[in-house]
């Protein structure tokens, strides 16, 4: 076989120049193989006068490899920007012997191994020599991971640690979007029935294949976020998948039974209406992120298959034995429809998707599917809910605040004493047309006393309005919501007991609002029509802004937890942050 050499290289935007130039390394003179990961770039050669275009990608190979005839070659990037693109090197002569003995593959197969060690050392001990995700070689612990952030940071942003690959971040799934779909903040947008998009399962690194089409490690986790854009419509409805071979297809649909609740069903090799599929006890809601989840797990003998909604299992196929997600050639996988060729297919449905991500060799348990449900960002990779390590929780605005007075955090509260003390989140405060406050409290002060309170402005422009806040009378809560014009709602009393409470409010414009004061709801209504806001004075914890100077109605107590949230929470999730205390 032959000994590879790959390198990290850059595609610049601007026209062939040698001083840009790479060449072959002296050992690795054979052939020359470029990795696109849905990068437009272009390949050009210099024979010592001139420049040679080679090849210009064609948005479908997901490489090409050349032989190397060239002094010099250049990487131009096509997308105004610079690239950084995979290129491997391959030795001229073929190393007799050193092919493995591999069951389905025979000795004129060609395979490539890797070409520099790194030394083993002291520190190494009872480490292993391991391939890492960009084809480089490290002395690694078991419990080590193999994944290599791409350069610029890992991969996925949000409150987490991400290690793993969002399919819907691929620079592929941009490169590939097709009939009106987007990318908008990192979350794959589909406004039409046809609008769709696709990654390649191999090219683009998310899973490993045999020779036969066959995953190299057969448990696996699929986990996504979906966000419909209506109910109004009936049957089972393509959201993902790849259907090239009808014995052996892998597509992911969506229903609801006839109370409205959600369905869940992964189409596998030639089942069809017979694949399992996962009834849920979740309203289907327009606008609302559900979390939808697949595990195929080794039970000793066989293989079973489970369904989650919102990390509950709603569905289950036990003790099967054939390979899950077989792809023999065509290994593109689609979001939106189900990829069958080089084109899409299956009726489909408006929607978003995001945090879209497919682990071979991981098959996460019922808990730590329940953990990347939990997660209010939706930012969680399967390798971090796998690790068994908590995440990083939500930034409490109070731990962020702008404290004044003797206002101080103590053991994760912010403690104020009613003389003067208060917190602010400074201007720049803004949300759409809908959001949620989560906020924790306690006292046993008398008079007005208020948790949190902020006065707005429309994004559009125009005057300051009334805003939102939460008070305490005496005791009895008065709460504001942003449509809520210049009157206040009133909630339960005696909440100025001296134990801890866990207050929430969502609200979306046109919809309504829901009141829950320690997990139960104490409260809903209708609500106005908003064009969004944003803030005027900032935002107050424990204190309301009157314009802008000298904050009255100071709050005495105890305050954390603090969220205010650009989305509308669920009572579920009402509940479980009331729960997790």
């Amino acid at each position: 076989m032959k000994k590879q050499k790959m390198l990290k290289l850059t595609a610049f935007p601007s026209n062939p120049v040698i001083e840009n130039a790479f060449s072959a390394p002296v050992t690795h003179s054979g052939e020359v193989s470029v990795v696109f990961k849905g990068k437009n770039v272009s390949i050009h050669g210099w024979d010592g006068s001139s420049w040679s275009t080679i090849y210009t990608w064609n948005s479908l190979d997901p490489q090409y490899q050349f032989n190397n005839t060239y002094q010099s070659y250049y990487l131009k990037s096509l997308t105004g920007s610079e690239e950084t693109i995979n290129v491997s090197f391959f030795s001229a002569e073929s190393y007799q012997g050193s092919t493995p003995l591999l069951v389905g593959i025979d000795r004129g197969t060609k395979l490539y191994d890797i070409d520099e060690v790194p030394i083993y050392t002291a520190d190494d001990h009872n480490k292993m020599l391991t391939v890492m995700s960009n084809g480089s070689l490290a002395w690694l612990l078991a419990n080590e991971s193999f994944v290599v952030p791409e350069e610029g940071g890992e991969e996925g942003g949000g409150g987490n640690v991400i290690a793993g690959t969002f399919i819907e971040e691929l620079a592929s799934a941009s490169s590939n979007l097709s009939n009106g779909a987007l990318i908008t903040n990192n979350v794959f947008v589909k406004p039409a029935n046809a609008s769709a998009t696709w990654v390649s399962l191999d090219a683009d690194g998310i899973v490993d294949f045999n020779v036969d089409g066959t995953r190299t490690e057969e448990e696996m986790t699929l986990s996504m976020w979906f966000n419909p854009d209506s109910t109004s419509w009936t049957g089972w409805k393509y959201i993902a998948g790849n259907a090239a071979d009808s014995n052996n297809q892998f597509s992911l649909a969506i229903s609801k039974d006839g109370s409205g609740n959600i369905e869940f069903k992964t189409i596998l090799w030639d089942l069809w209406t017979g694949s399992p599929k996962g009834i849920s006890s979740k309203p289907f809601v327009a606008g609302e992120w559900t979390h939808l989840a697949m595990t195929w797990s080794y039970n000793g003998s066989t293989y079973d298959l489970k369904l989650f909604v919102d990390g509950v299992k709603c569905g289950e196929l036990l003790n099967q034995n054939r390979n899950l997600m077989k792809m023999a050639s065509n290994r593109n996988f689609a979001l939106g429809a189900y990829a069958f060729g080089g084109s899409f297919g299956g009726n489909s449905l408006p929607c978003s998707m995001d945090s879209v991500q497919i682990k071979s060799g991981t098959a996460l348990t019922d808990s730590q599917v329940a953990a990347i449900a939990g997660q209010s960002d939706r930012q969680m990779s399967i390798e971090t809910a796998a690790g068994g390590t908590t995440p990083a929780g939500p930034s409490y605005l109070e731990s962020s605040a702008t404290l004044y007075g003797d206002a101080n955090l103590s053991n994760g509260s912010l403690v104020l004493d009613g003389t003067g003390d208060y917190a602010v989140i400074d201007d720049g405060f803004r949300f759409t047309d809908k959001m949620t406050t989560s906020v924790w409290f306690k006292t046993t002060a008398t008079g007005d006393r208020r948790i949190y309170s902020s006065h707005v402005r429309g994004l559009s422009g125009g005057d300051f309005r009334n805003g939102f806040f939460a008070r305490l009378n005496d005791g009895q809560l008065k709460y504001r919501h942003p449509a809520g014009g210049t009157g206040e709602l009133t909630g339960p009393s005696g909440l100025n007991d001296g134990a801890w409470h866990h207050l929430a409010l969502s609200w979306e414009a046109s919809v309504g609002y829901t009141l829950y004061v320690d997990g139960v709801q104490a409260g809903s209504g209708g609500s106005s029509v908003s064009d969004g806001y944003v803030s005027g004075w900032g935002l107050y914890i424990g204190a309301n802004p009157w314009n802008n100077n000298d904050p009255y109605a100071l709050f005495e107590g105890e305050i954390k937890k603090f969220e205010v949230l650009n989305e509308v929470l669920t009572s579920q999730q009402v509940t479980d942050r009331f729960n997790e205390g």
